[in-house]
């Protein structure tokens, strides 16, 4: 219900587009006929969403315009304006992996295209800056989920760089060393 209230309220264009041919996607498994329902629901739910499937077997020039990102095949590209988020099916299910292989075992397709509308037609973000330079914990996982809930986040090495004045938190992640007087100032 918060995603329908959510996105009942948009004020911004957003195009869901889904890097696979519907039937495609929807015969893979029930998980995927799962997801492709969820985004229907989007798309029905109002009237600023639009979905689209592109085949890029048989479009491939579609990909051009993101020859930079990392798009496989059922990736799902959200965009309003000139920001876009890519979702890959890594993002939208839960997947556990085994010696023997990996099973989808959920779906997350809902909390991944909230999240991606939210970041693509949000007109600022709060910004995190991590600081770097004192042998800090890898926070790589941290900053995923922050990324996915509309921070932006940014790496900032004490030992050569100012905290940018725009910056709303700054943040050291499980330092090993004592920052110096100076890093500290």
């Amino acid at each position: 219900q918060e995603s329908l209230d959510f996105i009942k309220n948009l004020d911004k264009d957003v195009e869901i587009i889904l890097l696979s041919d519907e039937d495609s996607f929807v015969q893979s498994n029930d998980y995927f006929a799962q997801a492709n329902s969820v985004l229907k629901k989007y798309d029905l739910n109002s009237d600023k969403i639009t979905l689209t499937y592109v085949d890029t077997v048989k479009n491939p020039a579609y990909l051009q315009e993101y020859q930079d990102e990392n798009l496989t095949e059922n990736s799902i590209i959200v965009k309003s304006g000139d920001k876009h988020k890519i979702i890959s099916v890594q993002d939208i299910f839960d997947i556990q992996r085994s010696y023997y292989g990996s099973a989808i075992t959920g779906s997350k397709a809902e909390q991944e295209l909230t999240s991606a509308i939210l970041y693509v037609t949000s007109d600022n973000q709060t910004k995190i800056a991590f600081l770097k330079g004192y042998g800090e914990q890898d926070s790589t996982p941290f900053q995923e989920l922050l990324k996915k809930n509309n921070f932006a986040i940014s790496e900032i090495s004490l030992l050569n760089e100012e905290i940018p004045d725009d910056v709303t938190l700054a943040m050291i992640f499980g330092s090993e060393r004592d920052l110096d007087a100076s890093s500290v100032e």
